[in-house]
């Protein structure tokens, strides 16, 4: 503002200062209060979930005794190694009968494994699952080959890794023994993946192409064993369809959802959270949820760099990506607690907080007492053999990371009490900075005053 005159009549000018101390407040009572909601971030929860940046990889733990031939053991290593190569799933070789700790011995335990040699697959999240090894008579042999492929790779598991570069997310039906129960699953999906392609366009980042359903037969869904244990489906229970989300690189978006009253606001809502772009009070269990076993070659980093606009293997990218992790919520529960509505574009997002306490920077830990969970933490033996079968400078980590355990009945008064947590905050900073201004217009306005008094 540009004065007519050097000389500025004092009334004026604190008269000029309280209408525009007034405005200034104004501004920054509306700057501090929407800023942190307006600002965007560049990247999609969807585009975060391409990046591999936590290392929960699953383990495939070979079991040996004193008595099992050293030949199949260098058999089952070096095709182990070979078929794992390019995978998140890393091999490690434990001897039972020389040092083997209490919690490598509960993993038998839980199995009831009592021939060796013998295989077992561990989740990130601690789950394990025993793997059949095939006899093995020849050093060749065929069948073993298949057995590790099997474990990162299936039909169904390279049609979505092909496919989720372009779409916004991928649905899986897991069909019941019941036919009009079926139908009625795949017309609630077909309803809801409807009623979110109408909001792609608006989305942060636009999405062209609307999440697909994929129906899974019993048949398939034994063939799909792994993928489907990696997802949390329960294959044997038959007597009601299960609908399963992926999205990403793999990852599960949200949790497995089983046909009830409750399971279109549930598949609305974790649909609806795929498109948001990641702000800071956004849960980042969401980003970074486990994968399913595959592997991840050079062509599928060039696939996903080309649809995505950004390389997700890229250093940068993952720094950049782990500082947007870093400052926000998080938790190791993907809930389903909030109305879906609330998280359609145009429409304001209330809450997405689902930690069992207060939001923290780092995962509320809970581990139950269970044999495989016990598996899962850290005591590594000194007789265990370890083989990172990726070549790439990604330091894996191994079986023992922590087990976070669900607790879903709390989530709601959880995001309740983080909710009220972030509130206080804004308004705290808000006030602490409305004084700092003031105190500083008033200085200004003394100071000036003073300097015109004749």
């Amino acid at each position: 503002m540009k004065f007519a005159s050097s000389v500025v009549d004092r009334n004026a000018l604190v008269h000029l200062y309280a209408l525009g101390s007034r405005s200034a407040w104004l501004g920054f009572v509306l700057a501090a209060l929407f800023c942190e909601s307006t600002s965007a971030c560049k990247y999609t929860v969807r585009d975060v979930a391409f990046v591999d940046m936590d290392g929960s990889w699953y383990e495939l733990v070979l079991l040996l005794d004193d008595e099992t031939p050293t030949d199949i053991t260098k058999v089952i290593k070096a095709t182990a190694i070979e078929g794992l190569a390019e995978s998140n799933v890393q091999f490690s070789v434990v001897d039972i009968d020389n040092n083997a700790t209490q919690t490598q011995l509960a993993l038998l335990r839980s199995h009831e494994i009592d021939r060796f040699p013998a295989a077992v697959l561990v989740a990130p999240d601690g789950r394990s699952k025993q793997i059949s090894l095939p006899d093995l008579k020849s050093e060749q042999s065929v069948a073993l080959r298949n057995t590790i492929q099997s474990l990162v790779s299936s039909a169904l598991r390279e049609s979505l890794l092909e496919k989720l570069v372009d779409l916004h997310s991928a649905v899986l039906i897991i069909e019941s023994d019941d036919s009009k129960q079926n139908e009625r699953a795949l017309a609630m999906v077909e309803d809801a993946i409807e009623r979110v392609e109408a909001t792609l366009p608006d989305l942060p980042k636009p999405i062209e192409v609307p999440p697909q359903v994929w129906a899974v037969d019993k048949e398939e869904a034994q063939r799909e064993e792994i993928l489907l244990w990696s997802l949390g489906v329960d294959v044997s229970a038959s007597d009601v369809p299960q609908i399963a989300l992926v999205f990403g690189r793999g990852r599960n978006l949200g949790q497995v959802i089983k046909l009830s009253e409750d399971a279109e606001r549930e598949l609305l809502h974790a649909l609806a959270v795929a498109g948001l772009d990641c702000e800071c009070e956004l849960d980042r269990s969401w980003m970074q949820s486990p994968m399913f076993p595959h592997v991840w070659t050079v062509a599928h980093e060039t696939q996903a760099a080309k649809s995505l606009g950004f390389d997700p293997g890229h250093p940068l990218v993952k720094v950049e990506m782990s500082r947007i992790l870093s400052r926000g919520p998080s938790s190791t529960n993907l809930g389903t607690r909030n109305s879906p509505d609330a998280l359609l574009p145009g429409l304001q997002i209330i809450d997405l907080n689902f930690d069992d306490e207060q939001a923290s920077p780092s995962p509320v830990v809970v581990e139950e007492p269970n044999d495989s969970d016990a598996y899962a933490e850290k005591h590594p033996s000194p007789s265990s053999e370890s083989h990172h079968v990726d070549n790439s400078p990604k330091e894996s980590n191994s079986l023992s990371d922590s087990i976070p355990a669900e607790n879903v009945q709390s989530r709601s008064e959880a995001s309740n009490t983080t909710s009220s947590g972030s509130l206080a905050k804004t308004v705290g900073s808000t006030v602490l900075g409305i004084v700092v201004v003031g105190l500083a217009g008033g200085a200004f306005v003394v100071f000036y005053s003073r300097r015109l008094e004749p």
